[in-house]
């Protein structure tokens, strides 16, 4: 007898938290929302093609869901975190009801953040600041991410051998994930393993070694510079791998300019056109692509769920996480990829 109060007390608990979750989850063509749009602040990481997708999504959301989107579009990557935290030094609780941003410098920007999310609904989406509070975050299933660029890695190089590896930078999650995942997986490791940070030192990993991985600072001309000297300064390298969306192309005409097409490999992330052209002539062996349409998409629709009391969320640190994930594009694949492009809709 005392058993059956346990029983329905867990009962109510297991319905009403299905019910939060569908809720959360469940289409939304059939809800209405108030005449009173929901006002998103959506502050982006530049002026990158990359960008430019969130912000179709965002938009696409936006008609959907009833919102007005204010834009704050860095005017460069060498400006994009004194603007980003410009805009959050004044955001304003009576001018917008959310904010939406993909921090680029997290642990100098957590504070505004977390002031913010007291404020207005915040998301966050691709890079997260995980110390801030934030009602959300969308991005990329980075360990899915790394565990693929191996993959590429292995197609390329079957027997092993030496690799460089390029990224912007080494600070943010997204990036230091990745890099952490495609050595663990090289190496064959089971379960995570945390992996040096010096990156100019040689790394083992299984048949394969990491000689060096270079940092850009999200700086196009820097990209082509690393490859170069990569090429330059360790000559038996026979793959390079772009961790970040620029590195790809850049990677692939520097061994392009060397001469070396064919004999050293090139592993690309995300879909810029020069990647897709790349792969299309065999420059790029493939790519791992995320769905940036989508983070805009997801972030204002949450957002306006939030607004309009549809869903409940509370910021916290390290906040709940809508991942989507990552897939390789290569010469199979390309052209049915291509004529997706831009406006992947949510499933």
């Amino acid at each position: 007898m005392l058993r059956k109060p346990y029983f329905w007390i867990a009962t109510i608990a297991v319905l009403v938290l299905a019910g939060y979750y569908y809720q959360l989850s469940a289409p939304l063509a059939n809800q209405k929302f108030p005449a009173e749009p929901t006002r998103i602040q959506c502050i982006l990481g530049g002026p990158d093609p990359f960008w430019n997708d969130v912000l179709e999504g965002a938009k696409d959301a936006a008609e959907e869901f009833n919102a007005e989107l204010e834009t704050v579009t860095p005017e460069s990557s060498e400006t994009a975190v004194s603007e980003q935290t410009a805009a959050l030094r004044h955001v304003d609780p009576k001018k917008i009801d959310a904010l939406m941003i993909s921090p680029l410098d997290p642990t100098n920007q957590t504070r505004l953040i977390s002031a913010a999310a007291a404020a207005v609904g915040v998301a966050t989406f691709d890079n997260r600041a995980p110390d801030a509070l934030t009602h959300y975050h969308i991005g990329a299933n980075n360990h899915n991410g790394g565990r693929l660029l191996a993959e590429l890695v292995q197609r390329a190089l079957p027997d092993g051998g030496e690799i460089a590896l390029f990224v912007g930078d080494n600070s943010r999650e997204t990036a230091r994930i990745r890099r952490q995942l495609l050595i663990n997986t090289l190496a064959d490791r089971e379960s995570f393993t945390s992996v040096s940070d010096e990156l100019d030192a040689p790394i083992e990993a299984g048949k394969y070694t990491i000689v060096e991985t270079y940092l850009d600072q999200r700086d196009d001309d820097r990209a082509l510079e690393n490859a170069t000297d990569a090429l330059q300064n360790h000559p038996e390298v026979q793959c390079l791998v772009g961790l970040y969306s620029r590195n790809g192309p850049a990677c692939a005409q520097a061994v392009d300019e060397a001469g070396k097409t064919g004999d050293v490999q090139v592993v690309a992330f995300d879909h810029l056109d020069a990647t897709l052209q790349g792969i299309r002539n065999g420059k790029i062996i493939g790519s791992v692509v995320q769905k940036p349409y989508l983070y805009g998409y997801e972030s204002v629709r949450l957002l306006c769920l939030l607004h309009h009391d549809k869903a409940y969320a509370v910021p916290q640190g390290y906040s709940g996480t809508l991942t989507v994930a990552c897939q390789i594009v290569d010469s199979d694949n390309v052209d049915d990829y291509r004529e997706q492009q831009p406006s992947t809709l949510a499933e």
